[in-house]
């Protein structure tokens, strides 16, 4: 017990100074006058405390003090960046850059979105070297890809927060754009921009081969699948959601479905069920290894969201305690993922409400759902369905202050969309990865296969646009509040809390 005490009230004190360093700066040198207090209570405790008891009360208020300190430098580091001046001049004005695309670009109908590494600031006839990251949005005919060294030019800004709408209705909840970008150290955009690609395979040879597997993959989908199934199968699998229509992206918000659109921890978890019975032929220990290479490739060819990443080592736990035959506990798993996570980008834990929704979905199914299934014994097991009812009601339930304090969306039919369309998800991405895999070699053999997904995937979009339209299938709520944010969550632990102490 004491050893579980140290470690969450090391992680609490760390966490909890990123949480206040992402609203206030205290600054690098109330941290380090902070950790003097440090070394003065822990030499206190060891000279002139007695009684164990004390002893140990002084220890773990050391403890939260010393890991303040290391998560309060931490944040302050990730918050170094030195304003550049020749940019900062430039604003609102055509600029000439160098740079490598770092990213897999966002390809749309008519334009495509990637962030460049600026190398050189092209004015006039010399240059300046430059090491900035820029979000470039580029109607050129020109299309990049990862690793390209190019030339551009476009018109330089910085990013804006914006208030975002669904289907027409009025919205006071603003997006903090800047910070979300700021996140990683993206700060400056450029619009409009012309191309002239230098140079190719100028990035990690390892992430080149797994972009141009994916590409691959997507447009064997797209030979055999018509839109937009095949943008809804794309984003299913790979989490790249920019072919999905926006009124249909807006449905999915509407009825609950997003997570689905998106590459969620249960898309991950799919995957890694699916690598590991397909190695469980290998030998000793050779399965579980490329059983974890497999989701580590899978989840950095998927572009590395925050969910995935989450989801990624949850499922890299899972194998390497196969490996060195430990219990899984996905409680302890959660934390250490999202600490993992936070230590790495200690921004995402404010400004990022992909991994905030992410995280607060799986404690929910972890904690919340097994109480659920236990009230819901009238409901069958047959099919997984009460099981898929409990973490459906658990992970909204969870998930619903947030998404009221963030956007305001309270959606009425979210349980039975879920319901209806779930259980289908695991089937559509077997289907969607066969046809992936060996589609353009066999296309003819594909035909029957590609046409029961694409009905499965027609399924899909005919309920929730269905469902969407329903009287009253969703409010606007512009009225939650931070205060009732807090409240909102008080509850919730409460109650868990509660229902756990009853049970035990």
């Amino acid at each position: 017990m004491k050893n579980d005490t140290i470690i969450f009230t090391s992680i609490a004190g760390f966490i909890s100074a990123i949480f206040i360093c992402s609203f206030f700066d205290p600054g690098f040198s109330f941290f380090l006058m902070l950790s003097i207090v440090f070394i003065g209570i822990y030499f206190y405790q060891r000279c002139f405390i007695e009684k164990e008891a004390n002893k140990n009360k002084v220890l773990f208020i050391s403890l939260f003090i010393l890991f303040f300190c290391i998560g309060g430098i931490r944040y302050e580091i990730k918050n170094i960046h030195n304003i550049n001046s020749d940019f900062e001049n430039y604003i609102g004005q055509e600029v000439y850059l160098e740079g490598i695309v770092i990213n897999d670009p966002e390809i749309k109908s008519n334009n495509q979105i990637f962030v460049i590494k600026t190398l050189n600031y092209l004015h006039g006839t010399s240059s300046v070297l430059l090491d900035e990251k820029i979000l470039a949005n580029s109607y050129s005919k020109n299309p990049v890809n990862y690793g390209d060294k190019i030339k551009i030019n476009g018109r330089l800004s910085k990013p804006e927060n914006f208030i975002s709408s669904i289907d027409g209705a009025s919205s006071t909840k603003e997006f903090d754009y800047v910070s979300y970008l700021a996140k990683d150290d993206i700060f400056y955009k450029l619009n409009n921009s012309d191309i002239k690609i230098i140079s190719v395979g100028n990035g990690n040879i390892i992430k080149s081969i797994l972009f141009k597997i994916k590409n691959y993959f997507v447009l064997n989908i797209k030979s055999l699948i018509s839109e937009p199934e095949a943008s809804l199968l794309i984003g299913i699998i790979l989490g790249e959601k920019s072919g999905i229509d926006k009124d249909l992206q807006n449905v999915f918000r509407i009825v609950g479905l997003s997570h689905v659109v998106v590459l969620s921890g249960y898309n991950i978890t799919i995957v890694s069920d699916a690598i590991s019975k397909f190695f469980t032929f290998v030998p000793g220990l050779w399965g579980p290894i490329f059983g974890i290479v497999g989701v580590i490739l899978f989840v950095v060819m998927s572009g590395a969201s925050t969910t995935a990443i989450r989801a990624g080592i949850m499922a890299l736990i899972v194998v390497l305690g196969k490996i060195l035959k430990r219990d899984y506990r996905p409680g302890r798993a959660l934390l250490v993922a999202a600490v993992i996570m936070i230590l790495f980008n200690p921004k995402i834990l404010v400004f990022d409400i992909g991994f905030q929704l992410s995280c607060i979905a799986t404690f929910a199914i972890i904690y919340i759902s097994p109480i659920f299934e236990n009230k819901l014994s009238f409901i069958t097991k047959k099919m997984e369905l009460r099981s898929i009812i409990s973490s459906t009601l658990s992970a909204q339930l969870a998930v619903l202050p947030l998404i009221l304090y963030k956007m305001g969306i309270f959606s009425t039919l979210a349980l039975p969309v879920n319901i209806l369309i779930v259980p289908l998800i695991p089937i559509i991405m077997f289907l969607g990865f066969f046809i992936g895999i060996f589609g353009a070699p066999f296309n003819a053999f594909l035909i029957i296969f590609a046409w029961l997904n694409y009905l499965l995937l027609a399924y899909m979009i005919s309920v929730s646009n269905l469902f969407s339209q329903a009287p009253f299938s969703w409010f606007y709520i512009s009225w939650f509040s931070t205060g009732l944010l807090i409240v909102s969550y008080g509850l919730i632990f409460a109650w868990l809390f509660n229902s756990i102490r009853n049970k035990q």
